[in-house]
């Protein structure tokens, strides 16, 4: 079992990570009933539309380095030169990423007429990409010190939630939500790495070719599975704004956000335990199965409660947070809703199958599922209109842990 010194960082690192949540999603939240007053269903929609292609290059800079990078960042804790080599592997290599992803993105953005009347957006929503690339939010979990992620976060969200009542007055003052939004990051990265070099100790300097190769190596797999989950979850969105207008893009982020605040909470629960338990596995620990199916219980009984009481105030929920009662985004949400306990054990497995050297299980299981996920889409939104959308999501979650489930349990020394 868990000692108490373990124990202790546990819940310490849980009570870091949550407060994290509350200000990365929370605080956001707050500003959504206003920002559907002032700018209107339809803008609201566009933003998200816009926010749903940048995510495609959110998923390229972080790569893998969220899970393999925190991994290597637990294990080797106590070696400085290591952890240096370490740190500015994955900042260079993400740079590398950051370049590649802007010129991908003004191809694409040029290359189509719905992205090209709306450029300026696109960009300044792709700014928030240096944020991202600033912030190791990977090295903070490794080191288990989450409270240096809690204190830049609450920071930066503060200033773009309060950013948005002050400067946020009216539908043409849409354009500058991106704006304020990728500002905030900026700031939060530009801090972190302040802080990694004054208490941390950590030296940046140039790095060699082997070393951001073996980076790239190290993540490819985690890449490959994180590029093929945005292609069954934002790309889906991307589709719903082809297909439709932006006003039902609105409705469906109303009911999506929703979903994205509450799975906070598992999030918070993977991110605690995840270097924890790599470390276990790391020493061989024999306590590592039974904490691993510890976890797991905590994880499905507790978004099980969550599934129960979204549902019964879907209504009420959406009302608080569009500051209306959309019909449209209460059925979604009531769709949606059975995703709060698929996706969090998508996520418990992709960790499970890393922690064991297994990567190339999760490139499988998510290649397998955007098959799926593109098998049922078109046919489902033309049986159940912009509702399919959910009806994919939902399907499309349930295939995965079936999937996962029969790589668990058929032993991974058998994959290919």
């Amino acid at each position: 079992m868990i000692e108490k010194k373990e124990k202790r960082i546990l819940i310490s690192n849980f009570k870091s990570l949550s407060l994290l949540q509350v200000a990365n999603y929370i605080l956001p939240l707050i500003t959504i009933p206003y920002l559907i007053r002032v700018i209107g269903i339809e803008k609201f929609g566009l933003l998200a539309f816009v926010a749903a292609l940048v995510l495609f290059f959110q998923n390229i800079i972080e790569y893998g380095f969220n899970l393999t990078a925190t991994k290597d960042v637990s294990c080797n804790r106590d070696n400085l030169d290591e952890l240096n080599k370490i740190v500015n592997s994955i900042i260079q290599t993400k740079i590398i990423l950051f370049i590649i992803s802007f010129f991908i993105l003004s191809l694409v953005v040029f290359s189509f007429e719905k992205f090209r009347v709306d450029w300026t957006l696109y960009y300044f929503t792709f700014m928030i990409m240096l944020g991202e690339l600033l912030f190791p939010v990977w090295f903070f979990q490794g080191i288990e010190k989450m409270h240096y992620i809690v204190k830049l976060t609450v920071v930066s969200r503060v200033l773009y939630a309060l950013s948005i009542f002050i400067f946020i007055n009216s539908v043409e003052d849409y354009i500058y939500v991106p704006i304020l939004n990728s500002l905030s990051f900026i700031l939060l990265g530009m801090m972190s790495i302040y802080i990694l070099h004054k208490d941390f100790s950590i030296q940046f300097k140039l790095q060699t070719f082997e070393d951001i190769f073996k980076a790239l190596k190290d993540g490819w797999h985690i890449f490959l599975s994180k590029t093929a989950v945005y292609l069954y979850t934002s790309v889906n969105i991307l589709l719903l704004g082809f297909f439709f207008n932006n006003q039902i893009v609105g409705y469906y982020s109303v009911a999506e956000k929703v979903i994205n605040v509450l799975l906070r909470v598992p999030q918070v629960i993977n991110q605690t335990i995840y270097p924890y338990l790599a470390k276990l596995k790391n020493t061989k620990n024999s306590n590592f199965d039974k904490n691993i199916t510890l976890f797991l219980f905590l994880l499905v009984f507790l978004m099980s409660i969550f599934t129960f009481i979204v549902h019964f105030f879907s209504q009420e929920i959406i009302a608080i947070v569009s500051g209306k009662e959309i019909i449209e985004s209460i059925k979604l949400l009531n769709i949606l809703v059975f995703t709060l306990i698929l996706i969090p054990l998508g996520g418990f497995f992709t960790q499970y199958f890393v922690m064991i050297n297994q990567s190339k299980v999760v490139t499988k299981v998510t290649l397998y599922t955007v098959l799926f996920n593109f098998s049922v889409f078109f046919p489902f939104i033309h049986f159940f209109d912009f509702y399919g959308i959910g009806y994919t999501i939902v399907c499309t979650q349930i295939f995965q842990l079936i999937i996962n489930l029969v790589f668990k349990y058929k032993g991974t020394n058998n994959v290919k």
